[in-house]
């Protein structure tokens, strides 16, 4: 008897050492993560100073006026996609039909180019500098939402690099998946933004909320309510809002890619072009 209270006492306090153990592994594996985050950052601040003082998001935001004067009459508004998600809704008709023949006419000799299509250009941003929550958006060609084509939201629990699928994002199909850094780089214009003084447990959640949408479908016609149909830039948006931040910078009833770069909660801290 008294043997086995001897064997008891010790099954206690070795598995009370070793709670103890995990926990304390736990909350230093926990520190350093935090600590990494903060570095990185101090990082994108200096990297945010620093692309202004060279002129490339004067560079940018000239590219994109001079995109939007340019194809003024063929970019679709807040109102057209409104109108389209309608259409799709009550005739049940293909997207890219509605959009060249009941929203667009001058569109009729042209492709309506989503994103379905694999890229044709090449960019050299760096990834370095890219930690959870951050959000990337390329440029390549024309786009009839907007100077940005595609966007994604980074979950650095995955990279382990440039073909580690650490970014969330939407194709045609299967809906909502992860895509690599690489495919990233195959567009002629590449920006990584931030959000600023948002915590890492913060993103953290969000990457968590939106990595349980994985598998869901793509549907550019959702509404930003539709949380069972995504679009690319829709899942940064969504992310962010659920935790206070509204990150559209026009809050119409569609968040373009651009119009998370427009808006005053957002800022760019990596380039490639």
């Amino acid at each position: 008897m008294k043997k086995f209270k001897f064997y008891l006492m010790f099954l206690l306090v070795a598995l009370m050492i070793n709670t103890s153990f995990v926990q304390v592994f736990a909350n230093n594996t926990n520190d350093v993560k935090v600590l990494e985050y903060s570095v990185k950052e101090k990082a994108k601040k200096e990297a945010s100073v620093n692309l202004i003082k060279q002129g490339i998001v004067e560079k940018i935001n000239k590219e994109i006026s001079k995109y939007n004067a340019e194809y003024k009459s063929k970019i679709l508004t807040d109102s057209e996609i409104q109108k389209m998600a309608i259409l799709k809704t009550t005739k049940n008709e293909d997207v890219k039909y509605l959009s060249v023949n009941s929203v667009k006419p001058l569109l009729s000799s042209l492709s309506l180019d989503l994103g379905d299509k694999n890229p044709q250009g090449t960019n050299n941003i760096s990834f370095d500098n890219f930690d959870t929550g951050d959000i990337i958006l390329v440029h390549d060609g024309f786009c009839p939402y907007g100077y940005y084509r595609h966007a994604g939201i980074f979950d650095s629990s995955r990279y382990r690099g440039l073909d580690s699928r650490c970014f969330i994002s939407t194709e045609w199909t299967p809906g909502v998946v992860l895509e690599t850094p690489k495919l990233y780089r195959n567009y002629d214009e590449a920006v990584g933004l931030w959000i600023p003084l948002v915590s890492y447990t913060k993103k953290i959640n969000i990457i968590s909320y939106l990595s349980q949408q994985l598998g869901k479908p793509y549907n550019i016609l959702s509404s930003k309510s539709n949380r069972n149909e995504w679009y690319c830039s829709k899942l940064p948006w969504a992310g962010y809002y659920d935790k206070g931040l509204d990150i559209d910078g026009d809050g119409g009833y569609w968040v373009k890619p651009v119009d998370i770069y427009n808006s005053n909660k957002t800022s760019p801290f990596a380039y490639g072009y």
